[in-house]
């Protein structure tokens, strides 16, 4: 068993945000948002998907997602495609599929999978 004193990462690293959630996707790579405090997803072409925080930051200090496949979908990877979290609240992820027909590529999700995603974010007010 660890034993120790832990703290919440915001009382660690001032005027830090985390913003996590889980994408479940519908067909056509429709995605239904479950389990986030604070932002929203939605798909903007194949395979293409931007989470807007419901504020503005800073910077992103770090963000990444894992794709969840479904029964004989291609596994894919998540990339930043882009960031303005400072303009528009956003971050863009592509999913690249990395085996089959469409290896290499942005494709599609597939209906039944999904993605976990997470954002660290700064802010310099501090709220």
């Amino acid at each position: 068993m660890a034993t120790g004193l832990f703290h919440t990462v915001k009382s660690v690293e001032k005027n830090t945000r985390i913003i996590s959630g889980h994408v479940s996707i519908a067909a056509s790579g429709v995605p239904t948002l479950h389990d986030c405090d604070g932002a929203t997803v939605a798909r903007t072409a194949a395979g293409k998907y931007i989470v807007t925080a419901g504020k503005l930051y800073d910077a992103l200090l770090y963000g990444g997602a894992t794709f969840i496949q479904s029964a004989g979908s291609a596994v894919r990877f998540a990339q930043i495609e882009s960031t303005a979290v400072s303009s528009t609240g956003a971050v863009q992820f592509d999913f690249v599929a990395i085996d089959g027909s469409a290896g290499g590529s942005v494709s599609e999700l597939d209906e039944g999978s999904a993605f976990n995603f997470i954002l660290v974010l700064e802010n310099s007010s501090g709220d």
